[in-house]
């Protein structure tokens, strides 16, 4: 079993990752309290029968469990949120866990963090026409009311990660809130968990793993050859893994649990030292994509991204610089060019996504490059960009 803690400026916070850790859960809860809330969402809660086995292991370590299951309309969105804290003070619960992916994580981490400042669920903070909102805080991971973090979902990250992804409504794009004591107290991540996920499930973690180490390659400034070539060889290892889901239906129990750890380690920027990549241009795309079409984001990320390195590679520095994508390709180690490798697997993504996703109208990419621009208008990619190169981009990826 591997363990450790993650320690920055703003505390420490512990996270234990292994196969089968999940039987470590009651032990874990019963040393913070012995009554919890646990978080859900439906659909994990109907389908599979993780909620019920978290709840009889800690139920047979003494800690008192009452469920809440996240509805379905509230999913990824600032509702979510208040539906947990208004559970945690009603049950009057010190612990939270939560169990499932990024959205039912970051309802939990929202509504802990409002415990202290209660204005974070205001409507009218998520409503602003801006897409970050960063808050400097010196409370740490290890503050009460305490979150342990059960990852069911590999690529997501929320179990690590210091940021919040939630949007103001139902139907409208997320809104990015930021700063350390967003971060579980604990994060415990059971690759077994994820070998319930189907196929298309499995590709659309991998692309939300492999983006999360590509695009911030592909934009930064300030690097090093080590940084550089352990960044390759982990897109390496996505793209392996990616190769043989194309002929199996799920991937080896050594590849889940590689999986997670490129997944922690790409959120905690754990391959680079004194080097913080800052956030690329497609991210503030996807986010109105993934709000108008129901798509994920790796579903979206494997549609645009051969696109998005052509146009890198024809000068678009908005999007990254063709420098560093000549880099990528100076410490590959495969025959073929890393963009035809990348380009293979995202074909192969699209092939595992059973749903057919027509194109839109240009009405719709003109608003959506509007609301894009709107939102995230700071960001120098997209500012460059501006609403019409957002529109071409999304128009060039098939959408």
């Amino acid at each position: 079993m591997s363990t450790g803690v993650l320690v920055g400026p703003d505390g420490g916070q512990e996270v234990v990752l292994a196969h089968r850790a999940r039987t470590r859960v009651g032990r874990l809860c019963s040393g913070y309290a012995d009554h919890a809330l646990l978080v859900t969402d439906s659909g994990l809660n109907s389908a599979t029968p993780h909620v019920q086995e978290t709840v009889d292991r800690m139920t047979a370590s003494g800690v008192h469990t009452d469920v809440l299951s996240l509805p379905s309309d509230q999913t990824g969105t600032v509702g979510s949120a208040r539906l947990v804290r208004d559970r945690m003070r009603m049950t009057g619960s010190r612990l939270c866990v939560a169990l499932g992916g990024g959205s039912a994580i970051d309802a939990a981490k929202l509504a802990r963090a409002a415990h202290h400042r209660p204005w974070l669920l205001d409507r009218a903070i998520w409503r602003r026409p801006t897409g970050v909102l960063a808050l400097p805080d010196s409370r740490g991971p290890d503050s009460t009311p305490h979150l342990i973090a059960l990852s069911t979902r590999p690529g997501t990250a929320a179990e690590v990660a210091s940021r919040v992804a939630l949007a103001p409504d139902t139907g409208t794009s997320r809104r990015l809130l930021t700063g350390g004591f967003l971060r579980p107290t604990m994060a415990l991540i059971d690759p077994d968990w994820s070998s319930t996920l189907s196929r298309e499930a499995w590709f659309e973690s991998l692309n939300e793993i492999l983006f999360r180490i590509l695009g911030p390659f592909l934009i930064t400034r300030r690097s090093s050859k080590r940084i550089d070539r352990t960044a390759v060889e982990w897109i390496e290892e996505i793209l392996d893994i990616g190769a043989h889901l194309t002929d199996h239906e799920y991937p080896a129990d050594g590849q889940r649990l590689r999986t997670a750890e490129l997944s922690v380690s790409t959120a905690t920027a754990g391959h680079v030292h004194h080097w913080a990549p800052t956030m690329p241009a497609w991210w503030c795309i996807q986010n109105t994509v993934v709000a108008h079409t129901g798509l994920s984001k790796g579903t979206a990320t494997s549609r645009a991204l051969p696109v998005l390195l052509e146009k890198i590679a024809d000068g678009e520095e908005s999007l990254g610089s063709a420098g560093r994508l000549r880099t990528m390709e100076k410490y590959r180690s495969y025959e073929k060019s890393m963009r035809e490798a990348i380009g293979d697997f995202c074909a192969a993504a699209r092939n595992a996504d059973a749903a057919h996703h027509g194109r839109r109208s240009d009405e719709e990419l003109v608003k959506w490059g509007n609301e894009t621009l709107t939102l995230w208008g700071r960001h120098p990619g997209i500012a460059a960009l501006g609403a019409k190169g957002v529109r071409d981009v999304l128009q060039e990826s098939g959408f």
